[in-house]
């Protein structure tokens, strides 16, 4: 395109003034792009429903990530060639992954930070053949069952069972905030989740990922009081996001979800729930 050409990285900020009243305003959003000189601006102004937006975000928003596909999506990205659109049906092969980084949330109208350098890897004593590390796995799951299944080593009728294997996918650093943990959607589904990489400051979803900012995360376990709670009145959350094979149908995105506040874990058991009421 000639002001952001989504095949190559671009940076995406969301503002949300307040008047001086401290009641939400606006939603202004704008995308830039090295290299272009023409940033595109959106807002929405004079909602009827400023007021209980405006409770909704003094209690704090769990910024939510997610990249998945549909062969329902031309409402949003059709009709192509040209209608004035991007695509005629929603068929491409999305690729495997996307990229979410350099976070930051900071004072509508402050100067733009990036995200600072990643921590330094925490010293380990974790054992280091191979035997060990399947056994300190092992250890790690044993007090996610409720008894009548254990977990060893041992074959049954000569075939070596499958063990889940839950974990965190890491952390990031969000300028003006500091480290958040992913929580990753899934630690109750056969497969066990995560299809999310986080480190170095971004966050990479897997096609099918699903994960939550959070100040805490503990493997197979979700807890509303561990998520995330961005203080986002009079603020404007920024980031960069490379949408690289995201084409036709498929959809990388960035929600904010009031999960913190949700004491009903939902069918998913993880306290999620949108708009669609899709768990």
């Amino acid at each position: 395109g000639q002001c952001i050409d989504t095949k190559r990285p671009f940076q995406v900020s969301v503002s949300f003034p307040v008047n001086g009243q401290g009641k939400l305003e606006a939603l202004q959003v704008t995308l830039t792009q090295e290299g272009k000189g023409c940033p595109l601006f959106a807002q929405v102004a004079g909602y009827e429903g400023n007021a209980e937006l405006t409770e909704a975000l003094r209690a704090g928003m769990t910024p939510v990530l997610s990249y998945w596909r549909s062969d329902d999506m031309l409402w949003m990205d059709g009709p192509g060639d040209d209608g004035k659109g991007t695509c005629k049906t929603d068929s491409d092969t999305c690729g495997p992954t996307t990229k979410f980084y350099n976070f930051s949330i900071a004072d509508v109208g402050a100067p733009v930070l990036k995200a600072g350098p990643p921590p330094a890897p925490a010293a380990s004593n974790r054992g280091t053949s191979k035997a060990q590390r399947e056994q300190e796995g092992l250890d790690l799951l044993r007090p996610l069952f409720n008894g009548g299944a254990t977990l060893d080593h041992q074959t049954i009728g000569g075939i070596q069972p499958v063990v889940k294997v839950l974990r965190c996918p890491g952390k990031l650093n969000v300028a003006n905030v500091g480290d958040m943990q992913m929580v990753p959607a899934g630690w109750n589904t056969p497969s066990g989740g995560v299809n999310i990489d986080a480190g170095d400051n971004s966050v990479i979803p897997h096609m099918g990922g699903r994960a939550y900012f959070a100040q805490f995360c503990t493997p197979g376990s979700y807890r509303h009081e561990d998520y995330m709670a961005a203080q986002l009145l009079g603020k404007t959350l920024r980031y960069s996001v490379d949408l690289t094979g995201v084409g036709c149908g498929c959809n990388a995105a960035l929600s904010l979800v009031a999960m913190r506040q949700n004491t009903n874990p939902s069918q998913c058991s993880d306290y999620y729930c949108d708009a669609s009421a899709v768990c």
